[in-house]
């Protein structure tokens, strides 16, 4: 059976109909599925192996006067300064003696793989909302009335 995706304020409007449970894990399903496809990029645009390795999804809640949930989506598990030197690069370094210890060159990954893949992952991210609030709408009311 083929996925039809709705508009985004009909997704939306259908999914503040749900409970906020059913709805929260809704959302952190697609969320996640998104997340992966711009993970995979990064991965792909990463110049070392090591940057590679540490790209993953981190999912955090927070409570700003409502419950929020993030996904994070790069460089984690631990501090890799030479993934953050890699995006932003770094100014001349001199020691103390005067003496230069160089730069590092600015080679971006997170962004350039956001901006290619963020297309992708919005689509993914509806399909998966549309997906998940059918079924739930199907599980919370089975006999279809």
């Amino acid at each position: 059976m083929p996925v039809f995706v709705r508009g985004v304020e009909e997704i939306f409007r259908r999914l503040d109909q749900l409970p906020s449970i059913v709805a929260d894990r809704v959302m952190a399903r697609a969320l996640r599925e998104g997340g992966k496809i711009i993970g995979e990029e990064m991965k792909l645009t990463a110049h070392r192996q090591e940057t590679r390795d540490t790209i993953g999804i981190n999912k955090s809640r927070a409570f700003r006067g409502f419950m929020e949930i993030e996904f994070r989506v790069g460089p984690h598990n631990k501090p890799d300064f030479v993934a953050m030197w890699d995006e932003f690069g770094t100014a001349a370094r001199f020691h103390r003696t005067g003496k230069g210890t160089g730069q590092h060159p600015v080679r971006p990954f997170a962004r350039p793989a956001f901006e290619r893949s963020k297309g992708e992952a919005e689509d993914k991210i509806l399909q998966v909302l549309d997906r998940g609030i059918n079924n739930a709408v199907r599980r919370l009311n089975p006999g279809g009335k």
